[in-house]
């Protein structure tokens, strides 16, 4: 079964935790993208407008798959710790 999650990342994260919650997400078999400021990325396309534009704004990570709540369980966490 496919299901989906939502991870809401404030812009207060910073772009080392930003890229290991994407890293950590893309282990899993799920489908990844990134909502930002209500455009849709994929990973890479991501990793490239927020090297040139930074991280101001609204971004949610979704992850789209069999383990989307495996991968939750693991993300969670990751976020509450900012580092």
């Amino acid at each position: 079964m496919k299901t989906a999650i939502q991870l809401f990342l404030p812009d207060c994260l910073n772009h080392k935790k930003i890229m290991e919650l994407v890293s950590t997400a893309i282990n899993f078999n799920c489908d990844i993208f990134i909502e930002k400021n209500k455009e849709k990325y994929n990973v890479k396309s991501f990793i490239n407008m927020c090297t040139m534009n930074g991280l101001k704004g609204e971004i949610f990570l979704y992850a789209v798959g069999s383990d989307s709540s495996t991968a939750m369980e693991k993300l969670y966490p990751l976020l509450l710790t900012n580092k």
